[in-house]
């Protein structure tokens, strides 16, 4: 798993490649961000009525600005969302 999340004393912790990447880029361009999770844990299947659910649709509805995880490409969830060329290749696909 590239991003990683534990719960202690309820707090959640993030750690792995992406994060530690999004935390330097972060440092080094002077923003701040404040991570929210999924409203329903899913990474963006389309719905009955067209919309995407999972993080794709959270960006789609303008909720959120960027989606930090390992997605793989999806020719449905490109008509929502842009990607980044890959920057890590993974047993079971691309992160992007």
């Amino acid at each position: 798993m590239v991003l990683r999340q534990e719960q202690q004393k309820g707090q959640i912790f993030l750690s792995g490649f992406i994060y530690d990447v999004w935390l330097e880029l972060a440092r080094r361009c002077n923003f701040t961000f404040t991570v929210v999770r999924s409203i329903d844990g899913a990474w963006g299947s389309r719905q009955s009525d067209g919309s995407m659910n999972g993080i794709v649709g959270m960006i789609d509805r303008n909720e959120v600005d960027i989606g930090l995880t390992a997605f793989g490409y999806d020719v449905e969830r490109h008509e929502f969302v842009d990607y980044l060329l890959p920057f890590g290749v993974f047993k079971y696909g691309h992160s992007l």
